[in-house]
């Protein structure tokens, strides 16, 4: 199965990872149903690897783009916000409603999830 799901992850990462965030946004919104916000600026770099998930509709060199412009910002700065995923903003609303909850636990409450 790990292989399998590695190959998957490799020739078709469109169908993988959002599988896999989904699987980790409901084991988080198990936890709590707070919500968080947002940082109003974003001040980082902005990538959309939507070339690189869907290679039929662009060309190499809009996807060796991708693949630089993510291997400088994880090089250099560190942090950088990806678009083009073909993840639901809904998803994303539910992990930080999950991680406000958490995180707005005690100490005692938040050890038991290590």
């Amino acid at each position: 199965a790990y292989l399998e799901e590695s190959a998957t992850m490799i020739s078709e990462p469109h169908k993988y990872f959002p599988r896999q965030i989904k699987n980790i946004v409901d084991a988080a919104d198990a936890i709590s149903p707070d919500a968080i916000g947002l940082p109003d600026d974003q001040s980082y770099p902005v990538i959309d690897i939507s070339p690189w998930l869907n290679p039929s509709m662009s060309s190499d060199k809009e996807r060796e783009n991708v693949v630089n412009q993510v291997l400088e910002e994880a090089t250099t700065g560190g942090s950088f916000s990806i678009i083009g995923h073909g993840i639901d903003d809904a998803l994303f609303d539910r992990l930080y409603t999950a991680a406000r909850g958490f995180f707005s636990m005690s100490l005692k409450r938040k050890i038991r999830f290590s």
